[in-house]
């Protein structure tokens, strides 16, 4: 387990582009648990993923929560990602 502030080099270079920016990053070998603010607004967060092997991946759903209102949270669909080896089309 790597806990991380946002601003560190390791996590900072996968930021990518969206409304919605952590305070705080749990990265672990499988997953990685963000911890922000959050409000009534719709949000979008993007990340680029590091890639270690080549194939077809099944991405798992996102989900989000709130710690303190359990009624408050937010599911989205699996998907997959294909990543081919440099040079390779």
């Amino acid at each position: 387990m790597n806990d991380a502030a946002v601003t560190d080099g390791a996590w900072a270079d996968r930021l990518g582009n969206g409304g919605w920016r952590p305070q705080f990053a749990d990265i672990r070998e499988d997953r990685v648990v963000l911890y922000g603010m959050l409000s009534k607004d719709m949000a979008e967060y993007r990340y680029r993923i590091r890639a270690t092997n080549a194939g077809r991946f099944l991405v798992p759903p996102s989900y989000a929560e709130s710690m303190y209102d359990r009624t408050l949270r937010a599911r989205a669909s699996a998907s997959r990602v294909t990543v081919t080896r440099p040079g390779a089309h």
